[in-house]
């Protein structure tokens, strides 16, 4: 679903960025419309005036020029507008990808554990059928369970024998007094 938003987003951040474009475009050849008929009015000058043939009056081109004005100015906050789109949906794009590293990242640990609990399962399987089950300790043994370097469950030196541990020999003590 975030695809698809993501992917509706861009789309239309696209239609404003080239219809942005094609005003600016718009805008500018009608900026150089008005320099020409404004240029033209200058060049007759009064002979232009008297003879009733102006193309462009000068309050007219004041007028046209003061709407140019107001529409490079709507246009600048559309295109403010417009690289706040562009910015959002670069956001929104890391976002996603953040997302579906997280997902991903959330499926391979819930593989993890369904792993380990067939294993579970499979070893308490094996010990119900007389195998012995080689992840379960036995309740009488909770707690004291030994390892060679201490307790496995509490994390201490073991206080019960261990088994493995070799016997010291006892040296005469004529050999020691040397």
């Amino acid at each position: 679903a975030s695809r698809e938003k993501l992917s509706t987003f861009e789309k239309t951040e696209r239609a404003v960025g080239e219809r942005v474009a094609s005003y600016r475009r718009m805008l500018g050849d009608r900026a150089a419309r008005l320099d020409r008929a404004g240029d033209e009015r200058r060049s007759r000058g009064a002979d232009a005036g008297e003879n009733g043939c102006a193309s462009l009056g000068e309050d007219e081109e004041q007028s046209l020029r003061e709407k140019l004005k107001a529409d490079e100015e709507a246009l600048a906050e559309v295109e403010r507008m417009h690289r706040g789109m562009i910015e959002n949906v670069e956001r929104m794009r890391r976002h996603i990808a953040c997302l579906e590293q997280k997902q991903e990242e959330m499926m391979r640990h819930s593989d993890e554990c369904r792993e380990f609990l067939l294993a579970v399962a499979l070893a308490e399987e094996t010990g119900a059928a007389g195998g012995g089950c080689p992840l379960t300790v036995p309740s009488s043994a909770r707690g004291r369970v030994s390892a060679p370097d201490g307790d496995l469950e509490l994390g201490r030196p073991s206080t019960a024998p261990n088994q493995n541990k070799t016997k010291k020999k006892k040296i005469p003590p004529s050999r020691n007094s040397e």
